[in-house]
């Protein structure tokens, strides 16, 4: 009982803060100078990862789905329908979502923490700034920006990768795999992979904006409230995951 009002107290608290957030902004130029900013972090510095990480994705998923395709009389084209959907449904969307709430959600988390530590968050209190609004916004608006893009960069890069992989080991043709990528295409999937992304894109950076904003202690509480940022959001974006797709593979 006392861990369900404690998880009852702290989703009312994170609305709350999430409705003093959403608010007017004192001064648009300011905001827009940090949104720039926030879209440097959250796109470029993750760059190199995402690419890195979907390259292999992709070549792994071409590669083990042949090896469990044993069956003679199944056409390797399929490889390619199985790794496009794979890719498409999870492995861009989830996969980013995992991935980015551990390299952008615990730097959120932990330079909102040291503001707090640094009193930053308190001095701009004092001299009447709404702070919930001024660290979220632009984080919010930058990741609902950036990380579908990035979305779209990974499931291009695991695509490609895959069918480089799979003709250079000789698993299947060009021409077989480019079918099975074009085969019984269904719109839905990318429809689907759009909304799990934009569901993260915004749990992410409020979450982990929720956390640091409210770590309290010295340096080392600070890193806890990061690291347990991570955590929190990779549960949610799973658990987000399951509802989004139960949801809408009924209709």
């Amino acid at each position: 009982m006392k861990h369900l009002v404690a998880l009852l107290t702290l989703t009312g608290r994170y609305i709350f803060f999430i409705r003093s957030a959403f608010r007017k902004p004192e001064n648009r130029n300011v905001y827009w100078r940090a949104f720039i900013e926030q879209c440097e972090e959250i796109g470029l510095r993750s760059f190199w990862v995402v690419l890195g990480i979907s390259a292999f994705l992709g070549m792994v998923t071409v590669v083990q789905t042949a090896y469990m395709i044993t069956i003679p009389v199944i056409p390797k084209f399929v490889i390619g329908m199985v790794a496009r959907d794979s890719v498409i449904l999870e492995l861009a969307p989830t996969g980013l979502g995992c991935v980015l709430s551990s390299i952008v959600g615990y730097r959120i988390a932990a330079e909102i923490g040291y503001m707090r530590l640094s009193e930053q968050i308190d001095a701009q209190e004092m001299m009447g700034i709404n702070t919930k609004a001024f660290i979220i916004l632009p984080r919010v608006f930058a990741g609902l920006y950036m990380i579908p893009l990035l979305m779209i960069l990974s499931i291009v890069v695991s695509l490609v990768a895959g069918g480089i992989a799979g003709v250079s080991r000789g698993i299947l043709t060009e021409h077989q795999y480019r079918f099975g990528l074009l085969n019984d295409f269904k719109p839905s999937g990318v429809t689907m992979a759009f909304v799990k992304i934009f569901v993260f894109s915004f749990l992410i950076p409020t979450i982990s904006s929720f956390m640091g904003y409210y770590a309290k202690g010295d340096e080392l509480q600070v890193t806890k409230a990061a690291t347990r940022s991570v955590t929190v959001n990779c549960v949610l974006i799973l658990l987000a995951d399951y509802i989004i797709t139960s949801i809408m593979l009924d209709f």
